[in-house]
Formats: C-alpha cells, sequence, structure tokens
C-alpha cells in the first residue's frame, strides 16, 4: 500500500489534465493507493473565489468534487502536535540557510508534519520552492529525525502518473 497525502495544488493539475478521468478511476478504484490530505488542503480550495469558470466549469466545485472523490473521509485535521512539528521544521529550515518568513510556508510544513506524524510513505507536490525544496528537505530531516518519525518521499505530480501506470 502507498500511503499517500496530496498537497493543495494537486487537485489543480488533476482538474486541467487531460487524462483526469483516467486518473481519478485508477486512484478510486482498485489500487495500491490509499490518498489522504490535511484539513488545510480542504480550506485552501475552498478559499477559491466561487465566481471563477473555467470551460463552463465553476474552478471552485470541480475542485472541491475532486477532493471529496480522491480524499472522501481520509482528511487530517491540523492538531497542536502538527503545529508544533511545523513550528520545528522552519527553526530548521532557518538553521540550514533558509530565508522565507514562516506565515509564507506554515501551510506546507502543516502538510508534511501530517505526513509525518500519520507515517505515511510519500507527498505528492509539484511546489519544488519551497514545500519540497532543498532547505525544507534538510529540515524535515533533522526534525523527523530528532522526533524519530519517517520521513515521507515527496514526489512530483508527473512522478504519481508514471507510477499510476501508463499515464
Amino acid at each position: 500500500m502507498r500511503r499517500t497525502l496530496l498537497d493543495t495544488n494537486i487537485f489543480g493539475l488533476i482538474a486541467v489534465d487531460e487524462e483526469r478521468d483516467s486518473i481519478t478511476s485508477k486512484l478510486t478504484g482498485p489500487s495500491e493507493w490509499i490518498l489522504y490530505a490535511s484539513s488545510v488542503s480542504r480550506m485552501e480550495l475552498r478559499s477559491v473565489p466561487q465566481s471563477i469558470r473555467v470551460k463552463n466549469r465553476n474552478v471552485r466545485v470541480d475542485l472541491l468534487t475532486i477532493y471529496d472523490n480522491l480524499i472522501g473521509k481520509h482528511t487530517y485535521p491540523v492538531t497542536d502536535s502538527i503545529r508544533g512539528i511545523a513550528a520545528k521544521y522552519h527553526a530548521a529550515f532557518l538553521e540550514v540557510g533558509g530565508t522565507t518568513p514562516e506565515r509564507k510556508l506554515l501551510d506546507d510544513f502543516l502538510i508534511v508534519a501530517t505526513a509525518s506524524l500519520h507515517q505515511l510513505d510519500m507527498v505528492v507536490s509539484d511546489d519544488r520552492n519551497t514545500m519540497c525544496s532543498t532547505l525544507a528537505r534538510k529540515g524535515y530531516f533533522i526534525v523527523n529525525t530528532a522526533l524519530s518519525l519517517s520521513m515521507p518521499a515527496c514526489i512530483s505530480y508527473a512522478e504519481m502518473k508514471k507510477q499510476l501506470g501508463g499515464l
């Protein structure tokens, strides 16, 4: 089983992917993938304005529908433990040379802390500048090692599609 947490940006990538029906059916049908998300992602998707339409689709409704179909009840809430780990990630990030303020990284760190605390195998994200950057990953490693937490792999949307087979 691949216990996988999807970053918020993945729902948008699925929404515009020409192979979205194939992707969603592979992820929701019998599969070795079990998908999870953080409540942070659901809040971010709910913040999309209702007035945005693309190809006659209400984007907010479309994103939330994709979320509900893929994640179902597998949403992890943000707890005090997760907030504490995320704060440690930011401190470690600064120690290894990062300069981005915590307010810009907090949601990313909360998502990775959720995956780490719940011992998920991977996080799927196309956010290579912050969430999956080299400095952020160094910070995660420092904190997760100190707390004896497993380190989730960080893979891209393209890699997820490749692992799904033939997409």
